[in-house]
């Protein structure tokens, strides 16, 4: 069996319960590499086009808390929960949320989520590495949603 299908096996199975609230496709937009530490010398420091061509992000939901899946690098699939998040819903709003997702002392990213005056399903990432990240830099890229849902929120904020 090839890697991805493992992980596919693997986080699924930690997914059992959980529903999917988000689909999503690649990232671009900008970042920004500080001159700091081992990794950016000054040539390669500053404003940089940036993005994850052909990246997936699906967000899940199990009733008590989120996981955001995603494709790295490599076409592995992670599990952020299981990477060390800690994820917690920020902000709503009638066709909106954030998420924020802490890794400790190196990653803060908010992924927001939101449908479109046009009915488009769009989401952002704003990313800061820094800490005991390999490269510090900070992010913000924006990409298109195949499925958004809303529903879950009104069953949350009900309860």
């Amino acid at each position: 069996m090839n890697k991805i299908l493992l992980s596919i096996i693997f986080i699924s199975s930690m997914a059992v319960n959980a529903e999917t609230i988000a689909s999503c496709g690649g990232l671009k937009g900008q970042s920004y590499y500080p001159h700091l530490g081992a990794f950016t010398d000054k040539k390669n420091s500053g404003w940089q086009d940036d993005g994850i061509t052909g990246g997936k992000t699906t967000i899940t939901f199990d009733g008590t808390g989120f996981d955001i899946l995603f494709v790295d690098i490599r076409g592995d699939i992670n599990s952020s929960v299981s990477n060390g998040a800690d994820i917690r819903l920020m902000m709503v709003g009638e066709n909106s949320y954030s998420l924020l997702s802490v890794f400790q002392n190196s990653t803060l990213e908010t992924y927001t989520f939101w449908k479109t005056n046009e009915g488009k399903s769009r989401y952002s990432l704003t990313q800061t590495k820094g800490g005991s990240a390999l490269i510090a830099k900070q992010s913000v890229l924006v990409g298109e949603c195949t499925y958004v849902e809303f529903d879950w929120l009104e069953k949350l904020l009900s309860e």
